[in-house]
């Protein structure tokens, strides 16, 4: 799940260096992408950021194949080489 804001310029990083680039798609492809947009601040999306514990965009949370949160630390977007090792270690852990 990406926890994510209209407004976030590290949010629009993320989804320009992380999942739209052709170098990173199919290390993105490795899972399901949900998106959680908190724009608009609504009852539904603050509910769900705060059962997930996230405190402000850009989040990234990995849950298990039923939906439940793992105990992989939610992870913050600082860069690109950071993120890619994150998702990397995560893919060589569901083998």
């Amino acid at each position: 799940m990406v926890f994510y804001t209209d407004w976030c310029n590290t949010c629009k990083a993320f989804e320009r260096e992380i999942i739209e680039s052709s170098d990173t798609r199919s290390l993105i492809n490795n899972f399901i992408l949900v998106r959680v947009n908190l724009t608009n601040n609504d009852p539904e999306s603050i509910q769900l950021a705060k059962a997930f514990g996230v405190i402000a965009p850009p989040a990234i949370l990995i849950l298990d194949k039923n939906g439940n949160k793992t105990n992989i630390p939610t992870i913050v977007y600082t860069n690109k080489s950071d993120i890619i090792n994150d998702l990397n270690n995560i893919s060589s852990m569901k083998k």
